[in-house]
């Protein structure tokens, strides 16, 4: 597969698109477009968490030599003043922005997640948080020295000790019902979070351990490339397939795969070759899940409900009665969710800006810094 024209095509989306998807006069970004209603409103509970992983792939996007078509220092400054209304992961992800962007302001940002985290039961945070604080100091920790270490340290042997399960995959979370139960973001976010300690600190036992998650998820992709949504960590095996979201093929695994090869010897470049051939017409549907007509990826094929919610509940009790999850979708039983996020197009900034020829390489590079 000659990936170069896809990646191309994705790419000068997202330029055009992730613009228009600020909210206006918020220097913040909008929840989603849909297909039929792409207007950018100011959502209270995800506007904050989109808008970071935006400027971080916006900011990557700059450095590439593109233009990213909107003031990312401006929406730094307002996350920034917003601290107070983000989650830790979040702050972790900020941590990582302030250091891309070189601000004065990381100091500030360490200091306000040092004390969100004091007297934090760590064990209740998904590990999706978890691994984005393990981005955040690991970046941190590269500039300075001291505490900002030892947390990198303590965090990161966190990861790969309590939250990690026999099967190679990652729990979701450090305690209750759901532990057992990870989702793709939970595998992929842990793995881009090792591997970035890993390269940035020469820490071995990282990049082993984010090794063994792909090792793991190379078993478990689907045939058409597709990466399954949920997982049981204890037995290694795909619960429940579906959604497969276009967001894990085109950002979120090839950034982190990418991050893996430029921290070990690993090779994942036929797993983000196959990955991205999900998204025009060797998916479930035959359909092109990028529509330059309204601007937009859309977000993922999914069961029609709802089906969906009981195929979920119902996989999962089986697995944990050690049974068969269940078999196949029919292609009937699908839609496609005509949605598109933010994050998923700053995510594949991250993912490719500055590395639009790495799936032809003999071997990857060394990556930037941060």
């Amino acid at each position: 597969m000659d990936a170069k024209p896809l990646v191309e095509r994705i790419v000068g989306l997202s330029l055009k698109t992730l613009p228009r998807m600020e909210a206006k006069g918020r220097n913040l970004f909008c929840c989603e477009f849909k297909r039929d209603d792409r207007e950018p409103r100011f959502d209270p509970d995800k506007s904050r968490r989109y808008s970071i992983m935006s400027a971080l792939g916006a900011a990557k996007a700059r450095a590439a030599g593109h233009d990213p078509g909107f003031d990312v220092e401006a929406v730094f400054a307002r996350l920034v003043e917003d601290i107070a209304l983000l989650s830790p992961g979040d702050v972790g992800l900020l941590l990582w922005l302030a250091h891309r962007l070189g601000s004065d302001r990381a100091p500030r940002i360490l200091e306000a997640l040092r004390a969100r985290l004091s007297g934090l039961d760590r064990d209740r945070l998904v590990t999706m948080e978890v691994a984005w604080l393990v981005a955040g100091f690991s970046v941190h920790a590269m500039r300075t020295s001291g505490e900002a270490r030892d947390l990198a340290d303590s965090w990161t042997d966190y990861l790969t000790g309590s939250r990690s399960a026999p099967s190679g995959l990652i729990y979701h979370t450090g305690l209750g019902m759901r532990r057992r139960f990870p989702n793709f973001a939970t595998q992929i976010y842990a793995t881009l979070a090792l591997s970035m300690r890993a390269r940035l600190a020469g820490d071995r036992k990282a990049g082993d351990r984010a090794v063994a998650i792909v090792e793991r998820l190379r078993t478990l992709q689907r045939p058409n490339g597709g990466w399954p949504w949920v997982y049981d960590a204890d037995r290694g095996i795909v619960v429940e397939p579906f959604e497969v979201y276009a967001v894990h093929q085109d950002a979120m695994a090839p950034m982190a795969l990418f991050e893996l090869m430029e921290a070990t010897a690993y090779d994942a470049r036929g797993l983000i070759a196959t990955g991205l051939g999900w998204l025009t017409q060797d998916n479930e549907l035959g359909v092109d899940m990028i529509d330059e007509s309204t601007g937009l990826i859309y977000r993922s094929i999914r069961r029609k409900k709802p089906m969906d919610r009981l195929a979920l509940y119902g996989r999962t009790l089986r697995s944990r009665l050690g049974l068969s999850p269940g078999g196949e979708a029919a292609a009937s039983g699908l839609e496609v969710n005509a949605t598109c996020r933010p994050y998923h197009l700053g995510w594949v900034l991250e993912a490719w800006c500055g590395r639009e020829d790495r799936l032809s390489e003999t071997r990857g590079g060394k990556g930037s810094a941060s």
